[in-house]
């Protein structure tokens, strides 16, 4: 069942993505994340109390507590991080490099979950790595490939990436005895009070305030999706393997590029479909020959 949970949080993932690109032309990346987090908040909140009630929030132990703060805090940046890449970058090659992230939480669930390094996740591993590699080749021979300035949305794609996966083993062992929705609002709420702060910090609550109508409902939609998308994550991973749950997760860029494409115009040569397909190859072929597939 957590296969489920993990493909409908992927439609979600790709959706936002597409939504997250609208938002992060029109404001900066930590305001973007700021406006965001709230409704991903009202909407973790409500299907928790629809779920389980506000009882659940109370078996919240310490250890857990500090887990989730620091899976929180690695979110928020890794939001930063992922609006900073979207302002640079197209939306198809910044979800490219994001799908990094599901060959690090492949490594941690190994390292720290007892998880296991088989053959299968090799291959898997290799197969993505390789189609981010090719999805990040130079976009035309006029684009010179040493220019840090056309090519600095990368080097934020992949801090994004890697915060991704740390947050998602925070998260794995942050869901012990408490219920998934429990988990996520806690978490929810820290990163709540990360990027206000930030935004703060920054002196962006300022340009928080002069948001356009249009802008802030794209933010809010995608707030919204991704609190749907981390509500099916959490339960995901309470019956997942950390690593396996992440990769399925990732199916995601399926769904940008379609969209990409239809709301961006954005066109990739063969250089990116021949990535696409590795990386898809490599989520499919780590599904299939997992031991819980169907758990």
């Amino acid at each position: 069942m957590w296969a489920v949970y993990a493909l409908l949080s992927a439609a979600f993932a790709g959706t936002n993505a597409v939504l997250a690109k609208f938002g992060s032309d029109k404001t900066s990346a930590v305001a973007a994340s700021a406006v965001r987090t709230t409704a991903v908040l009202a909407v973790s909140s409500l299907a928790m109390v629809i779920a389980r009630g506000t009882a659940s929030l109370a078996s919240i132990d310490p250890r857990t507590v500090i887990v989730l703060t620091l899976s929180a805090a690695a979110t928020a940046a890794a939001w930063v991080c992922y609006f900073r890449a979207l302002a640079g970058g197209d939306v198809d090659r910044v979800s490219a490099v994001d799908k990094l992230s599901t060959v690090l939480a492949l490594s941690g669930g190994v390292l720290f979950f007892g998880e296991g390094l088989t053959v299968h996740k090799i291959i898997a591993i290799l197969l993505i790595t390789s189609g981010v590699w090719w999805s990040c080749g130079k976009k035309s021979n006029r684009i010179d490939k040493f220019n840090t300035q056309k090519r600095g949305w990368l080097v934020w794609a992949m801090l994004s990436a890697g915060l991704v996966a740390a947050s998602t083993l925070l998260s794995k062992a942050g869901i012990g005895k408490i219920s998934p929705e429990a988990a996520l609002v806690a978490r929810t709420g820290f990163v709540l009070i990360f990027t206000w702060a930030a935004a703060l910090v920054k002196k962006e609550a300022r340009e928080i305030r002069l948001i356009g109508g249009k802008t802030a409902l794209i933010l809010l939609t995608s707030g919204v999706l991704t609190g749907l998308g981390w509500l099916c994550y959490f339960r995901a991973l309470a019956g997942g393997s950390a690593g396996e749950v992440h990769a399925v997760d990732k199916l995601s860029i399926l769904v940008t590029v379609v969209l990409s494409r239809i709301v961006f115009r954005e066109k990739r040569g063969g250089r990116y479909l021949c990535g696409l397909v590795l990386i898809v190859a490599g989520i499919l072929w780590l599904y299939f020959t997992s031991d819980c597939r169907m758990v």
